[in-house]
């Protein structure tokens, strides 16, 4: 084979070109006209080409790298960055080859640039020498070459000292990303990064989004946890970077829960209550903080004890009583936590009932996200929830018309008030209801005309939710059709996937759908040309004149498994296929060949005409 394969890679076509340089790289081989041909696809005009020529030099190892490592100081910059590619799939051993990898670092090209960054950083390179280089690498101002740094960051151990000290001027810059750069990397050394903590909480004060730094901090590991808990910056941050740290940082969070700092108990409880599963040893302590003589500090613990599952239990009694607090916060997050643990309904009802009724929106609200957790819970205060839809402030509408939905089709009395909620001020109640009246099945004609009404809502996750309530209500939506079929052409992407979904239930009859869904198999987007293929597949062979299409589909790499699956689904043909079926008996390709002749059958004695 391997004649025909150098034979291919002067192909006129470059999908040949680089299916020969694939098909080689999958066999070991000795012939040096092959190896050279591929160094000379290294420099093909088309880039696929190129990297396919570069991954099978890459796959033959040893017996390719002294051809790449020549092929460096190549005067051909195309020549020069390939070479640098394939050699950064490999463990470059030799000596030789290293010296030429860091004699080819000296370019202006970013590209070249992180290429032998990451080639280096993958070979034996002295780990002092990679630290140079690394350190240099982080301070390009060109993004691809600081990542290649940072692929360089993770091979390094601790005794990257020359590392550490870039990235802490980098840390101290005025600039935003340089700062967030610096963290990250910092992160990546982990315990070795830890002489740096000081000075990443310092620009954690000065940064406007504290997230990246935040996250930086916790990967450095427990030595982070006494920085993390002392901090100032965003509590909820903070404590989830702490939870992240794990177990390790279990037995410090348990001895801060007695400190003298209401925010270092607080934000020690919330970490605990964000570990996955929560501390055992935890949930009595942090039981006991229901009493805190900190508001702040109650709340977290109410919050937390949710997440421990039935362990909780032995908290339920302390619970019930912080769910009638003074202060709002730990009302809402006790009546939430109660509703995620085994407490007696009676007692819970009790609480419940006290919570939706509270004076602070807060609390009702919570009461609601509290009862959707349980669809009989739910359906037992649907009459409440009704009445919610029109209370005065918009977070208890919002989770009103969610925990509607929970119940399912047995709240269709509620039908009517999630129609007028379609038409709420706040966009997130329109999207609740419209997905609630699709979960409880409405399916009377007004609701329908109003869902046709909200496909043209201002509001795109208003029209991303009406397409799937359609969806799920089916058939008796099928005046929306063409109201549907018109968002093919959306400018969202996740809109015009939903719309896909929805015509396919919808629809009254392929004819009625594969029309439009054939004009979406040529979406310059690869997944709604996916999801079109699929949906004309669902109808059969009622969507045989999909056939051309989908067949020429088979020709590109991104779209030929979606599009052998509408072919296998659909399983017929008529005559207008026939030219294309005909022209696919001389392809090269084994299966497009196949599916010709199968097809071609399904049409009968016109293909033989």
């Amino acid at each position: 084979a391997l004649p025909a394969l150098l034979n291919s890679l002067r192909d006129d076509s470059s999908r040949v070109r680089a299916g020969s340089a694939r098909a080689i790289g999958w066999m070991s081989v000795d012939s040096e006209p092959v190896l050279d041909a591929l160094v000379v696809a290294m420099s093909d005009s088309d880039e696929d080409v190129r990297q396919q020529a570069a991954q099978s030099l890459a796959n033959q190892g040893a017996k390719a790298e002294q051809r790449l490592a020549d092929s460096l100081a190549s005067e051909s910059l195309t020549l020069r960055t390939t070479a640098a590619v394939a050699l950064s799939q490999m463990h470059v051993e030799s000596s030789a080859t290293i010296a030429a990898l860091k004699s080819a670092l000296d370019t202006a090209d970013e590209e070249l640039q992180a290429a032998v960054v990451i080639a280096l950083a993958r070979s034996r390179t002295d780990r002092g020498e990679l630290a140079a280089v690394v350190a240099r690498a982080l301070a390009s101002n060109e993004r691809r070459v600081r990542d290649a740094g940072m692929i360089g960051l993770q091979k390094l151990d601790a005794a990257s000292g020359e590392v550490l000290p870039r990235l802490l001027e980098m840390l101290a810059s005025q600039d935003s990303q340089q700062r967030d750069f610096a963290a990250r990397a910092i992160g990546l050394l982990g315990d070795a990064g830890a002489t740096a903590i000081p000075a990443m909480l310092s620009a954690l004060e000065q940064a406007e989004d504290q997230r990246p730094i935040i996250r930086a901090i916790s990967n450095i590991g427990p030595r982070a946890v006494p920085g993390l808990l002392n901090a100032d910056g965003d509590n909820q941050q903070l404590a989830e970077a702490l939870a992240a740290i794990g177990a390790q940082a279990e037995r410090e969070l348990l001895v801060a829960i007695a400190s003298d700092h209401a925010k270092v108990r607080q934000r020690a409880i919330r970490a605990l209550g964000g570990m996955k599963p929560v501390p055992t040893a935890s949930i009595a302590p942090i039981s006991e903080a229901l009493h805190d003589a900190s508001p702040d500090v109650r709340a977290a613990a109410a919050w937390s004890l949710g997440n421990a599952g039935p362990a909780a239990s032995v908290a339920l009694d302390d619970l019930i009583e912080a769910a009638q607090d003074d202060h709002g916060e730990i009302r809402a997050n006790a009546i939430y936590s109660l509703a995620q643990l085994p407490v007696d309904k009676e007692k819970f009802r009790a609480a419940l009932t006290r919570s939706m009724n509270d004076h602070e929106a807060v609390v009702r609200a919570r009461a609601l996200d509290a009862v959707s957790l349980d669809p009989e819970s739910a359906k037992s205060v649907l009459e409440h929830l009704t009445a919610s839809l029109s209370d005065r402030e918009v977070i208890v509408r919002r989770s009103a018309a969610l925990a509607i939905g929970s119940v399912g089709p047995d709240a269709k009395s509620a039908e009517s008030e999630l129609l007028s909620a379609l038409g709420d001020s706040d966009s997130e109640v329109r999207v609740h209801a419209a997905e609630s009246l699709g979960k409880i099945k409405a399916t009377d004609e007004k609701t329908v005309v109003a869902l046709q009404s909200s496909l043209n809502d201002s509001q795109a996750a208003v029209i991303r939710a009406t397409l799937t309530a359609l969806q799920a209500i089916g058939k008796p939506a099928a005046q929306c059709s063409d109201n549907v079929a018109a968002l093919l052409t959306h400018e969202s992407p996740e809109i015009r996937s939903a719309a896909i979904a929805a015509l396919t239930k919808i629809t009254p009859d392929a004819a009625t759908a594969v029309p439009p869904l054939i004009k979406s198999l040529e979406d310059n987007d690869w997944a709604i040309r996916r999801d079109a293929s699929l949906a004309l597949g669902s109808f059969g062979s009622e969507a045989r004149s999909a056939v051309p299409v989908l067949f020429r589909m088979l020709d590109s790499e991104e779209d030929t498994d979606s599009a052998r699956g509408a072919l296998r689904e659909i399983d017929d043909a008529d005559q207008q296929a026939v030219p294309i079926l005909i022209e696919g008996l001389n392809s090269d390709d084994r299966r497009r060949r196949y599916y010709a002749v199968s097809l071609l059958r399904k049409v009968g004695p016109p293909a033989q005409a």
